[in-house]
């Protein structure tokens, strides 16, 4: 979807970026995969920070969800992709990285 977003609007889609990865968000948050929802809420915040500034309830929302993905009101409604936020793996590559972010096996 990022592919096509990039595609489409030639690097100028960061609003839509945004809300993508909220969305993404909100999916691993349901099945309580912390460590995902937190980078993805992160990076909702980073494209929120360049389309709204800090000043932006949104912004400040995405930034208190990567710090505390858990307070979001679906966090836990399943188990099935349970993870800490500490296990954000390290060390990988940016290929290796993305590939765990996206669930891509």
């Amino acid at each position: 979807m990022l592919r096509l977003l990039d595609e489409e609007f030639l690097g100028c889609a960061i609003v839509l970026e945004a809300r993508l990865y909220y969305d993404a968000f909100q999916i691993a948050i349901t099945h309580n995969d912390q460590a995902r929802a937190s980078v993805f809420a992160g990076r909702a915040y980073d494209a929120r920070m360049v389309c709204e500034g800090d000043d932006s309830p949104e912004t400040r929302r995405m930034k208190d969800f990567r710090t505390n993905p858990d307070s979001h009101r679906n966090f836990g409604a399943s188990k099935r992709w349970r993870t800490r936020k500490s296990a954000v793996p390290k060390g990988l590559s940016g290929y290796e990285f993305e590939d765990w972010l996206w669930r891509s096996h």
